[in-house]
């Protein structure tokens, strides 16, 4: 890669259209590709968020509750074994498995200097190019490819627009070229060329969803159609548009389809661009951010305005939530099904949205959870017999709630609408928006009423959840035994408080803390556990010390309080705060953070410890060694033979570690420069997003915030720590 500026992605060679982590992506949301610009053959895989393996089903065991009263008793007797057994048996179902995400089909366009009339018989151009050029626009949200060829220069432009939910591909040549357009598909599916210039692929139905994807050409030559592609002739300008669609919707795709495809045919491609350019520029440039002119700081850059770009491109009001590859998956049968990842990845996609001044791109989340509460309601009573909504660590496009696979580090951990339901409580503190929180409030209720009957008394009297797990860790018992089944991890505990205490406060603001539901919380929250500190000053994820059995861990659940929760902070809770320290240096010392994401964790974990070098450091770890050459976050396989697989939360979580570095505002200050390291002792933002409504603008020289601008709807006085002192400002 070469002449990078910090808003795009520059290559001067094609992509190996064996690689997928060296295309570009494109996306509006629903619809993604990735563009490879191969020189004879353009090659895009083309996406859309709900091709999907299966139909929803149901997977709930009708033997769970019977059997519940008895695996509390193993846990709370210490006969771990026997409860791990007993939950195989009748909690789980292993038999009827979550379905997973899969590719749409492959588009590509094959350009030659002649093709014989009517003819199957194809001639690409001679691999022999100059002065190549592959570019990702992050401030267009545009794709280019140029190069030259005999003196010649060819061009292609591809954007996927949100307005016109149509992906359009203009090619353009000084000579005039021929082009054959297929779309493939490696499974089973009808290809079918329809008349006027439309090719059509169509697929699934039955058991799982229908696709179609469908494809529109306008050219300056002559376009005729040949069996399963379409032929372009003498064109020196093509304009293609292609969308697609499933009937998870509720209506017929290839209607759907169609009426975007005219519609895009009618208004024209340069109308397309303006306005995609226009309604994606209104996002993207919210906010700015520049730093010392050095390369690693262009790097930092460079992934911090991707990560926006992703941010958008994965995620609009009326699609699907980003998943564990945002949009863009090119495998039949991905790493952990490209699903929904409840215990810390879906979570970690949305963790830069609000400060990065892109709320709307957080609602297809809230969208999400509001599906998934009826699961989850049907989750909680039929396998625990409690009231409220619960779900476990995985889901699917359905808002499945049941427990997934027989693996019991995660299958097993109930908090996953809970931590979700977070993101509803973070999305009103930032916009102070009554309204939505009206919306989602009966959502946050129900949440919140399960864990008041799911909990259950210790003989010390403290509220635990049980059986639990802390997420994806084994313990040791005394005797050898690889455990995972406990109750009250620190997690569990750590979640449970703050959406219980999101719940009071979101009640308070609209005019209704008298419900009966906010009593039981006040009686109940005092309760729960504290957080406790080990023996070598750590702090414990278990209720008990155990020595676990990989203590270089990637996920640090216990350290959830410290971020992205609010519980400790590094001020009120000093002792708290030394043992997060503590537990951060003995993971990394051990072997952790060795995933993407949980390194972007590690960024944001340092940061609200007021670390900027740590935090810096891991952020340098990250773009070094864990992505991969399109920068997409990279999670290493162990396994012989395998590559490391893309997953999107380390690229969010990445982002979102370099706003905590620079601002921070829970507990009521809005810190400015909280963990600033010394590579960045001179920079500005605009526009970055604190909780209160609040916009900031500010400048810092060595170090020291110069200039500062707080802007908000909102009359509201707000206190700020500036240059080391606290200071209250009237806005």
């Amino acid at each position: 890669m070469n002449n990078i500026d910090c808003k795009r992605l520059v290559f001067d060679s094609p992509a190996d259209p064996r690689i997928f982590t060296q295309a570009l992506p494109l996306g509006n949301g629903s619809f993604g590709a990735m563009a490879y610009g191969t020189v004879d053959s353009e090659y895009f895989q083309l996406n859309q968020e709900s091709v999907w393996s299966c139909n929803q089903r149901d997977r709930i065991n009708p033997e769970a509750r019977e059997f519940l009263p008895h695996i509390r008793e193993l846990c709370f007797s210490g006969k771990i074994k026997e409860a791990e057994q007993a939950v195989y048996e009748h909690f789980l179902n292993p038999a009827v498995r979550l379905g997973h995400y899969e590719p749409l089909c492959d588009l590509h366009i094959k350009a030659s200097r002649l093709i014989p009339h009517h003819s199957e018989i194809f001639n690409p151009t001679p691999a022999c190019f100059t002065e190549y050029k592959r570019e990702l626009d992050f401030e267009n949200a545009l794709y280019t490819c140029t190069y030259r060829d005999k003196g010649i220069t060819f061009q292609r432009e591809a954007l996927i627009s949100y307005p016109d939910q149509v992906m359009a591909i203009r090619l353009t040549s000084a000579s005039p070229l021929d082009y054959r357009i297929e779309m493939t598909r490696d499974d089973a599916c009808d290809l079918v060329r329809a008349c006027e210039g439309f090719l059509t692929l169509r697929g699934g139905g039955g058991s799982r969803p229908l696709f179609i994807c469908m494809l529109a050409a306008k050219t300056d030559g002559c376009l005729t159609g040949n069996g399963n592609f379409l032929i372009l002739e003498n064109s020196r300008e093509a304009v293609l548009y292609i969308a697609g669609r499933t009937d998870f919707y509720g209506e017929d795709p290839a209607v759907w389809c169609r009426d975007k495809l005219a519609a895009a045919l009618k208004k024209g491609f340069a109308r397309i661009r303006t306005d995609h350019i226009n309604d994606y520029r209104n996002l993207f440039d919210r906010m700015s951010l520049t730093l010392d002119d050095t390369e690693e700081n262009k790097e930092a850059l460079t992934f911090f305005h991707y990560g926006r770009y992703l941010a958008i491109a994965s995620s609009r009001p009326g699609s699907l939530p980003a998943n564990l590859q945002g949009l863009w998956n090119k495998d039949f049968h991905p790493m952990w099904s490209s699903g929904y990842t409840l215990n810390i990845n879906l979570e970690m996609n949305y963790w830069l949205a609000e400060a990065a001044a892109l709320p709307e791109c957080h609602l297809p989340l809230m969208e999400f959870i509001h599906r998934m509460v009826p699961a989850g309601r049907d989750a909680a009573e039929r396998l625990y017999g409690c009231r409220g909504a619960a779900a476990f660590h995985n889901t699917d496009i359905y808002g499945d709630c049941a427990p997934n696979e027989s693996w019991m580090p995660a299958s097993y951990w109930p908090m996953g609408l809970a931590w979700l339901a977070l993101h509803i409580i973070e999305h009103y503190r930032f916009t102070q928006d009554l309204s939505f929180a009206g919306q989602y409030y009966d959502d946050l209720k129900e949440i919140s009423l399960f864990f008041i009957d799911f909990l259950v008394r210790t003989e010390d009297g403290i509220l635990v959840t049980c059986p639990s797990s802390s997420p994806e860790n084994t313990y040791l018992l005394p005797d050898g035994y690889k455990a995972t089944l406990c109750y009250g991890p620190a997690m569990d505990t750590q979640i449970i408080r703050e959406l219980w205490k999101g719940m009071l406060e979101i009640s308070k603001a609209l005019g209704r803390a008298g419900e009966p539901l906010c009593r039981e919380i006040s009686e109940r929250i005092n309760d729960l556990p504290k957080d406790r500190i080990g023996k070598r000053g750590q702090l414990l994820e278990w209720l008990e010390e155990y020595e676990e059995w990989e203590p270089g861990h990637r996920h640090i659940s216990h350290l959830f309080a410290l971020y992205p929760g609010n519980g400790i902070d590094r001020d009120q809770n000093k002792d708290l705060a030394c043992a997060a320290r503590k537990t951060l240096q003995e993971r990394l010392a051990l072997g952790g953070g060795q995933t993407g994401w949980s390194r972007g964790w590690l960024i944001n974990l340092y940061a609200r410890l007021g670390d900027g070098e740590e935090a810096h450091k891991s952020l340098m770890t990250l773009i070094h060694e864990q992505t991969a050459e399109n920068l997409f976050d990279l999670h290493p396989i162990l396994s012989p033979g395998m590559s490391a697989v893309f997953q999107i939360d380390g690229n969010f979580g990445g982002a979102a570690g370099i706003l905590e570095m620079l601002i921070q505002s829970q507990g009521g200050v809005i810190r400015l420069l909280p963990a600033l390291p010394a590579a960045w002792k001179n920079g500005h933002i605009h526009g970055v997003r604190a909780r209160g409504n609040i916009a900031v603008d500010m400048t810092w020289e060595n170090g020291k915030v110069t200039d500062l601008h707080l802007t908000s709807p909102i009359h509201q006085n707000v206190m700020v720590e500036i240059n080391g002192e606290k200071k209250e400002f009237s806005l």
